[in-house]
């Protein structure tokens, strides 16, 4: 028979292990979803440290988007945008091919089927989930902005619905968009938030934190200047970021003069300037397990598909969005974490990178 001390001793053993497990559990609930495969990737340290003169951190552009168009990080990689929409176009045409006797409605659902698979759509919720909630905490953490302010802002961003098929009837409205490659947010008429992803998109997104930085500057739409200001909300701290970015040369003088209007680009370099930010976050969580050469590419394909790429000049709306060197170079590459992992020193930029505490 046990004695009483050993008795007590199990028990006290159980009552450790079961405070052990929920304390892992409430701590693990914070860190970020784990890029797949990572673990089989062997850490490679060999690139140097590049240092500021180094032509690469020169031009941060040129660094991320020239040569190989495809750049692989341990968690996928960014293809063309054109590879995406081709590929989603031809799965549709096989099956109309294939099942000449179905209507449309059972095309888009197997199509669907085949785009938004599980593992596409359990990944893209969890990378939301994530993002929403480093938002919220960047948002926090805000010396300037008032008690008031934040609970405005964070009760808009948990408004946000990430709306992805299936079934295909989610996107009725727009059944285009299973073929195309377009992540966006919007304020419906009936004042419902939400945010959508393009079929083409899930198809040629593989890196993590491609789409990472894709969500957060959707999601950072639905606090922008221009979203808060139509809802009748205008923030002190968003004008002083703004004087910021138009003396850094991030947004044209229209965006003063015609604020919110067609030519406005505040809203946009906001997003990509808080995108950024949770990017930077990402990127930071696994600084400790990739290796140098990984961080480089994993930090590169943050913002790859922002590269120029083909058909670019018919698409590109430079009134609303700043060129894609301005937004590579002067807010991503500005960053001082971002230049960090790409082995840079300190830009000019870098030493004047707005934040909300901006004067």
């Amino acid at each position: 028979m046990k004695t009483r001390v050993q008795i007590l001793g199990l028990s006290f053993s159980l009552v450790l292990l079961i405070v052990t497990f929920f304390v892992y559990h409430r701590l693990s609930r914070d860190l970020p979803p784990s890029p797949p495969n990572s673990s089989r990737i062997p850490v490679n340290d060999s690139i140097p440290r590049i240092t500021h003169a180094h032509n690469h951190c020169r031009s941060i552009y040129n660094y991320i988007c020239s040569g190989n168009p495809e750049t692989s990080d341990p968690t996928g990689n960014v293809r063309p945008d054109i590879e995406g929409e081709k590929q989603a176009q031809l799965l549709q045409k096989k099956l109309i091919a294939d099942h000449p006797d179905w209507n449309s409605d059972q095309i888009d659902d197997s199509l669907v089927n085949q785009i938004y698979s599980p593992v596409r759509t359990n990944r893209l919720i969890s990378t939301f989930l994530w993002v929403r909630n480093t938002l919220e905490e960047i948002i926090n953490l805000q010396i300037k902005l008032s008690f008031a302010e934040k609970n405005r802002i964070l009760a808009t961003i948990e408004r946000v619905e990430l709306e992805i098929p299936p079934p295909a009837a989610v996107y009725s409205d727009e059944r285009e968009l299973f073929t195309k490659n377009e992540v966006y947010f919007e304020r419906t008429q009936e004042n419902k938030l939400r945010l959508r992803v393009g079929g083409a998109y899930l198809i040629i997104a593989k890196s993590w934190f491609n789409i990472v930085f894709t969500l957060a500057h959707e999601l950072a739409h639905s606090i922008d200047p221009c979203e808060l200001k139509n809802s009748g909300y205008v923030l002190a701290s968003y004008q002083k970021l703004k004087v910021c970015f138009l003396q850094n040369g991030l947004i044209s003088t229209a965006s003063i003069t015609q604020e919110c209007g067609p030519r406005d680009q505040f809203a946009e370099v906001f997003a990509d300037w808080m995108a950024v930010q949770v990017t930077a976050r990402a990127l930071k969580s696994y600084s400790h397990t990739f290796g140098k050469l990984q961080m480089v590419n994993s930090t590169k394909n943050a913002v790859k598909d922002l590269c120029r790429q083909e058909n670019d000049d018919e698409e590109l709306e430079l009134d609303l969005h700043p060129s894609p060197e301005l937004r590579i170079e002067k807010i991503f590459g500005a960053h001082p974490e971002i230049r960090e992992f790409l082995g840079c020193g300190p830009a000019t930029l870098t030493l004047n990178y707005c934040s909300l505490e901006s004067r």
